[in-house]
């Protein structure tokens, strides 16, 4: 499957439930391709951060880089299943990694998990852009609200304040 026929059916449905293998292939063989990061939250409160490194649909496995952070990569391989995701090409995919277990590609340790009999991709239907930027007046002073890391910004004459999240001001900029 293309990644131009996903495009065009993820818009239509907004989500995809992918079982065949010959697809399920593709897709991983393109997130391989664009360097994707992968990410698997474990229970640790850790999260692991991969990218693969190699695919192997005939004998049915996916080897993914080791992350940076070691105690990661312990726990990943502590786990029976890592549930994966990656932001690809405009869409949230999910997919399982079973039997996680060292190994060794190319002189570089890697993880080694069967592939997915099953991927789930989801529309990202949101829009990029959260700015609000027109000017308000009140009480004789202008300012501009500007949310930024989906907190807001205040921008005033006497510098920046970063609102928490009960209204107050956590900080000021000058």
């Amino acid at each position: 499957m293309s990644s131009p026929d996903i495009t065009s059916r993820l818009a239509l449905t907004g989500q995809l439930l992918v079982r065949s293998g010959i697809e399920i292939g593709r897709i991983l063989d393109s997130m391989l391709e664009d360097h994707d990061t992968l990410t698997a939250n474990l229970p640790s409160q850790m999260m692991f951060l991969s990218q693969l490194m190699f695919i192997e649909p005939v004998k049915g496995y996916m080897l993914l880089s080791y992350s940076h952070h070691k105690a990661a990569n312990a726990a990943a391989l502590a786990q029976p299943k890592l549930i994966l995701r990656c932001n690809h090409r405009g869409a949230q995919f999910a997919f399982a990694g079973a039997t996680p277990h060292a190994a060794v590609q190319s002189g570089q340790p890697c993880i080694q998990c069967e592939l997915p009999p099953v991927m789930v991709a989801l529309q990202q239907r949101r829009s990029a852009s959260r700015v609000i930027s027109a000017p308000r007046r009140i009480s004789g002073s202008t300012f501009r609200l500007v949310t930024i890391w989906r907190r807001p910004i205040e921008s005033f004459a006497g510098g920046l304040s970063v609102k928490s999240g009960r209204g107050r001001p956590e900080r000021r900029l000058q």
